[in-house]
């Protein structure tokens, strides 16, 4: 009966995250449009061109890799004429670094905002007697980051971005800095804050930044072996019930997570 209390109360607490999140996406998503708003006619044609070729080309080099992907095929992809690519990127080479740049925004319009409201509460935390986050909390915020980037991961916005961020785990290049300086390692130093605070011991040692990849790993394969995943569960979509259902794995999961290294 505890138990079931516990969960009723875990649920209804994380509920009250995913609400967060939604606002803190939407206000950010309000931003971005005012921007683009204050842009002329000629920027305007000008911003869509590149916006194609960006599109196209996330696809294009995910697909076949930066070798087999020739010019015309980007080119045709996008719409766009040959002249394009130099024109806006300089060489394929500038596109496709571009094309890690443009993942890396996109993946930090989605996710930023909720970790700007969880660093902010850290520094609040690192000014205060206790010198850091309580358990409790950093739980908490290990929660609502993960939910967060689940849902990106689930999204099918985020099928093309992972062909592309795989490619370049397996062999790296120029563009792979742009992956991790600004999404990879920024997430896997805000989750291994967050598991030193919950267990309390040292974020930079070795164990938790183990930890840390590990914990961001569970996340990838709901991407990496979508096939698997939808297969396993029967699932034909991702609505409403089966992003639910993910969700109530994480709060799940952080709870073992953390109860596993205490024990």
């Amino acid at each position: 009966m505890v138990g079931s209390v516990g969960v009723v109360i875990a649920t209804a607490r994380f509920n009250q995250l995913i609400d967060s999140i939604n606002r803190l996406i939407y206000i950010s998503g309000m931003k971005t449009a005012k921007r683009r708003a204050a842009a002329s006619p000629r920027d305007d044609r000008a911003e869509d061109t590149k916006q194609r070729l960006l599109l196209a080309a996330i696809d294009v080099f995910g697909r076949h890799g930066f070798e087999a992907a020739s010019t015309r095929m980007l080119t045709e992809a996008a719409g766009a004429n040959l002249q394009s690519i130099p024109y806006y990127f300089g060489s394929k080479e500038g596109l496709y670094v571009a094309v890690a740049a443009h993942i890396a925004e996109r993946v930090q319009d989605r996710v930023m905002p909720v970790a700007a409201t969880i660093r902010e509460s850290l520094q609040k935390a690192a000014s205060s007697r206790a010198k850091k986050l309580e358990p409790d909390q950093a739980r908490k915020f290990l929660g609502m980051l993960m939910t967060t980037m689940a849902h990106v991961f689930l999204h099918d916005e985020s099928a093309p971005w992972a062909r592309y961020i795989i490619r370049e785990q397996m062999e790296p290049t120029a563009a792979f800095d742009q992956l991790y300086e600004r999404i990879l390692s920024p997430m896997l130093e805000l989750v291994r804050t967050l598991l030193g605070c919950a267990l309390g011991k040292d974020p930079n040692s070795e164990q938790i930044r183990l930890r840390a990849m590990s914990t961001m790993g569970q996340l990838i394969v709901l991407r990496a072996a979508r096939a698997t995943l939808m297969r396993q569960l029967s699932w034909t979509a991702i609505g409403e019930d089966e992003q639910a259902a993910v969700d109530m794995l994480i709060v799940n999961l952080v709870s073992s997570l953390v109860a596993g290294e205490r024990s």
